[in-house]
């Protein structure tokens, strides 16, 4: 259940846009978090912290996601 991006690794996401993993900026008991860059579309060369889940599909994760998604707005 390990989550790892290599320096330089574009990720695409559902919107159509991408980004290049620049560094990993910590990782808990439920996600890894990293720094990227976007490389197209609105956020093309805008920095941005992307999460990624190790189980996403566990009920209280996506809870947990959603309160700390309202409490960085």
């Amino acid at each position: 259940d390990q989550i790892h991006l290599d320096f330089g690794q574009f990720v695409p996401s559902d919107s159509g846009n991408s980004y290049r993993m620049l560094q990993k900026l910590g990782s808990g008991g439920s996600a890894v978090t990293y720094l990227m860059v976007g490389t197209n579309g609105d956020h093309n060369g805008n920095p941005v912290a992307a999460k990624f889940f190790r189980r996403i599909s566990k009920p209280e994760r996506l809870d947990e996601f959603r309160r700390e998604a309202e409490l960085l707005r």
